[in-house]
């Protein structure tokens, strides 16, 4: 995967936020200490919070959740990924269009990370 353009941006919570761009998308990733489903039940009440359809593409157990989303205000396609073997680590990977909102996906990976340490788990 060729990149031309590469930045970060720290969240609320110190962990690191990175785009690329790559040919016709932007690509960020997240990582977050949290496991699998736990993350992706936070991700499905983000999307809710936001009122954004969302649908499960692929998913198994241990190998990770892939969900496209349509509509307003933009698609974007979601992976969650487990850290290596880590399994109380994962990478959150959305894909949005080279006109996508950046951020939009940035207010939703806040969301995110508000629904995963309201469940008390950190």
């Amino acid at each position: 995967m060729r990149s031309s353009s590469v930045f970060t941006v720290s969240s609320s919570y110190g962990i690191r936020l990175r785009w690329l761009c790559c040919l016709e998308k932007w690509q960020s990733d997240k990582i977050l200490s949290f496991d699998l489903d736990m993350t992706y039940r936070a991700m499905m009440q983000a999307c809710d919070q936001l009122k954004i359809e969302a649908k499960l593409i692929n998913s198994a157990q241990k190998e990770g959740y892939s969900l496209e989303t349509k509509g307003t205000p933009m698609p974007m396609h979601i992976d969650i990924l487990p850290l290596e073997k880590s399994a109380a680590v994962t990478t959150v990977v959305i894909s949005i269009s080279v006109f996508g909102d950046k951020q939009y996906v940035g207010l939703f990976y806040n969301l995110v990370d508000d629904n995963l340490y309201k469940k008390g788990s950190h």
